[in-house]
């Protein structure tokens, strides 16, 4: 399986849960769909303004690297849950 640890580790330690994704390489999320706003940014260093606040009063900008195909991600997901759920029985 690919490495895709460092990408959710720059995530997991950027972002906090009920964080507002306001900008994308300083474009102001505005409405619409927002997979537009991560166009043609896979495997670059992406820049995103994120705060509690929807406003963006004390938003913060945290530098991420987009993968290309999240499919390796997912599959490492699903299964560090299907190990967790066999652990309990």
């Amino acid at each position: 399986m690919p490495k895709a640890c460092p990408v959710v580790t720059v995530v997991v330690i950027a972002l906090n849960e009920g964080d507002y994704l306001l900008a994308v390489n300083g474009k102001e999320i505005d409405g619409g769909e927002l997979y537009t706003y991560f166009e043609g940014t896979a495997n670059k260093q992406t820049a995103l303004r994120v705060g509690k606040d929807p406003k963006g009063k004390g938003a913060r900008t945290v530098t991420v690297v987009p993968v290309a195909n999240d499919s390796a991600l997912r599959a490492r997901q699903w299964m560090e849950r299907s190990e967790e759920h066999t652990s309990e029985l």
